[in-house]
């Protein structure tokens, strides 16, 4: 468990650190991503480059994996740190405020002259003891508080991530909506420019009729053909 542990604790150390070695595997998954494109094989999850989803990856990484291995070992006593003595229920790693691990010891304080209750009597009369005031301890350790910063840190990417996807798609169907309604537009002008044309009055032109110089009106769809006729 101890080796486990320190297999895989890139996200127990300072912000820096972490990151530091989180891209050093990321680079190792995507030269696997990699090979296994050149080979024609399906590329497993985190590990395409061309669509990278680090900040998921380490999300997931923390929360199902680093955190919970954290936890039991803190509750073995055997993380570095500091006992201390809380009153709250041991909480999860994972939902605690301060992200320290909780041990699974407890402590019982008995104040001066009390007594159980299951204790003898005295002089004939049962003396009731005061309740004994139970503490819990747990290890406050900076592994665990590196662990909630660097967690955090990736839920922040994520979400920065999640608004600018949605910005991303809100201005491509803006757009989309856009370059619709300016066709619509082009095709409402034409149309208008169509009945326009159509409702507009031929224009009528004097050509010369027959032998004689008599001048008469006619369409200019007409001329070519009365030009025709005279030749």
């Amino acid at each position: 468990m101890c080796i486990k542990l320190a297999d895989i604790s890139g996200p127990t150390k300072v912000k820096d650190l972490h990151t530091s070695w989180t891209s050093r595997i990321a680079e190792e998954f995507y030269e696997q991503g990699d090979e296994e494109a050149r080979l024609g094989l399906p590329i497993s999850p985190y590990m395409d480059r061309r669509n990278p989803q680090l900040a998921k990856l380490q999300e997931t990484f923390i929360n199902h994996l680093v955190a919970p291995l954290c936890n039991a070992y803190g509750q073995a006593g055997l993380l570095p740190g500091q006992w201390v003595e809380c009153d709250s229920d041991i909480k999860h790693m994972e939902c605690e405020d301060n992200a320290d691990i909780s041990g699974t010891e407890s402590n019982t304080d008995v104040t001066a002259g009390e007594e159980d209750e299951s204790a003898e009597p005295k002089r004939g009369k049962k003396i009731l003891g005061k309740k004994k005031s139970e503490k819990q301890k747990k290890i406050v350790s900076p592994l665990t508080k590196h662990i909630k910063e660097n967690h955090e840190m990736w839920l922040k990417v994520l979400d920065e991530d999640a608004k600018e996807k949605a910005e991303k798609e809100k201005k491509e169907r803006d757009d989309k909506k856009k370059s619709e309604d300016n066709e619509m537009e082009t095709i409402e002008e034409e149309e208008k420019e169509t009945e326009e044309k159509e409702r507009k009055p031929k224009e009528k032109k004097k050509v010369r009729m027959g032998p004689i110089s008599t001048m008469v009106e006619c369409d200019q769809s007409d001329e070519k053909e009365h030009a025709d006729d005279e030749a």
